[in-house]
């Protein structure tokens, strides 16, 4: 069969990979210039010794794990891309004034780490007044006097109590339980949450603000903290975005700066329409966001229309920077993921430190320091800006249960010649799993046609 596929993010570019392996003939079309997987990663060129040296970093930052992206881990690893670990030390700072660090932690928290933060809170619940009467009082009253340590103490007590509590509510939470709504439920604090939880959840997991956390099927992200919050360590694809779309794209014929107009499906074919040119394809793959894909198609079913204008989105700001502001004020105290949390705006953001990130970049010499901030909660200097990328997330609340649920049913009709796929597609947190998953889905779905 011969199949077009719209939109050349990871969603995109996996569903063409895998058509073509099932032995069809795959025609990728992408709007922009470049393969959108890739599209956003930035080249820094500076000079080292009168030498002029490059380096490429990829924005987002994309990470992983085998347990939260298995799918993901398996197509990178059916494709042969080497993987590297991620050092994935954080810092916590809070408030407008961001110079005090509360604490430090590895992002994988182990087992060792939660015996240890469950057993020392009773010892250190004397010391902090923290009292079983009055948690909300004694998690932000104490806080603030404690020593760094026994700060981290304290969250890393709440974050496995959310584990175990969590687990043990999965099988029977009513899928409409907002995630707010289950952590007051079981009464956790608004400092372990605006501090600790959310910064961590909003700026490396989902992506997306504070309030769209606290609207998130509570189920949905206590399912993923099982899986982010164990012993599994964080991994990258050495030389990154680039090589994953190279080698998802290997074979097909691409065509980029190519915007597809229109496609109108009958029974037996889908007209695409793209340079002026008219042509018939036995089947067609919108990889692009669902409130896009909807302005694609010409006749166009109704629920079809009202199911993919129903995934709503939220706007991502990712600046490139050398503003070392945003890290905290000693260098020694430094991590990869540096977290702060705003107490004016009920916000947070974080910096990666690009060069930790990408270990490798060592090995040219590179010395500056590299900043990718996700959600700034302030401004860049001016000069110390190298770029400003406005992404869209895909938000997941109570309605996003029903809008899945529907758009199967659609790819479920007889002689469906247009598809649809990405991480909007699949329950759970919109990343590149959702992603990979939907294409999988459809590239069998096509492929049984």
């Amino acid at each position: 069969m011969r199949i077009a596929i719209i939109g050349s993010g990871i969603a995109g570019l996996t569903a063409s990979h895998l058509l073509h392996k099932q032995g069809h003939e795959v025609h990728l079309y992408e709007a922009q210039e470049q393969l959108g997987l890739s599209a956003h990663s930035v080249d820094f060129n500076f000079l080292e010794n009168d030498s002029s040296l490059s380096v490429c970093g990829d924005v987002p930052s994309r990470m992983f794990n085998s347990s939260l992206w298995p799918n993901v881990v398996e197509l990178y690893r059916s494709l042969e891309l080497d993987i590297a670990q991620v050092n994935a030390k954080q810092s916590y700072r809070r408030g407008d004034d961001v110079s005090a660090l509360l604490f430090q932690l590895p992002f994988e928290w182990s087992t060792e780490i939660m015996k240890t933060a469950n057993s020392s809170l009773l010892a250190l619940s004397g010391s902090l007044g923290i009292r079983r009467k009055s948690k909300e009082q004694s998690f932000n009253g104490g806080l603030t006097n404690a020593p760094i340590s026994d700060r981290r103490f304290i969250f890393l007590a709440e974050i496995n109590r959310l584990r175990k509590q969590g687990l043990n509510d999965l099988k029977n939470l009513d899928p409409k339980m907002t995630f707010q709504e289950y952590l007051d439920q079981h009464n956790f604090s608004a400092k372990f949450r605006e501090t600790f939880l959310y910064p961590a959840l909003s700026s490396t997991v989902c992506t997306c603000s504070h309030e769209a956390i606290s609207c998130y099927p509570a189920v949905i992200l206590l399912e993923a903290m099982q899986h982010i919050s164990g012993s599994q360590r964080l991994c990258r694809v050495v030389k990154g975005a680039r090589l994953i779309a190279e080698r998802l794209s290997e074979n097909v014929t691409v065509k980029l700066a190519t915007p597809v107009k229109r496609i109108a499906a009958s029974p037996q074919s889908a007209k695409l329409t793209a340079d002026g040119i008219v042509i018939d394809y036995d089947h067609v793959v919108i990889a692009t966001q669902a409130n896009q894909a909807a302005g694609l198609c010409l006749g166009l079913a109704a629920t079809d229309s009202a199911t993919l204008n129903g995934f709503s989105y939220e706007d991502v700001d990712v600046v490139i920077h050398t503003d070392e502001k945003f890290m905290p004020p000693a260098k020694k105290e430094w991590s990869m993921f540096n977290f702060v949390a705003s107490d004016q705006h009920h916000e947070s953001m974080c910096t990666v430190w690009m060069n930790q990130f990408h270990d490798d970049w060592q090995d040219t010499g590179m010395t500056q320091p590299i900043f990718q901030t996700i959600r700034p909660i302030h401004e860049v200097e001016p000069d110390k800006l190298i770029r400003h990328i406005k992404l869209q997330r895909p938000l997941v609340n109570h309605r996003s249960w029903s809008l899945w649920q529907q758009l199967r049913t659609i790819h479920q009709q007889q002689d469906r010649r247009i598809w649809f796929c990405g991480s909007y597609a699949m329950p759970g947190i919109p990343l590149l799993e959702s992603a990979v998953r939907s294409a999988i889905e459809i590239s069998n779905l096509i492929s049984d046609t």
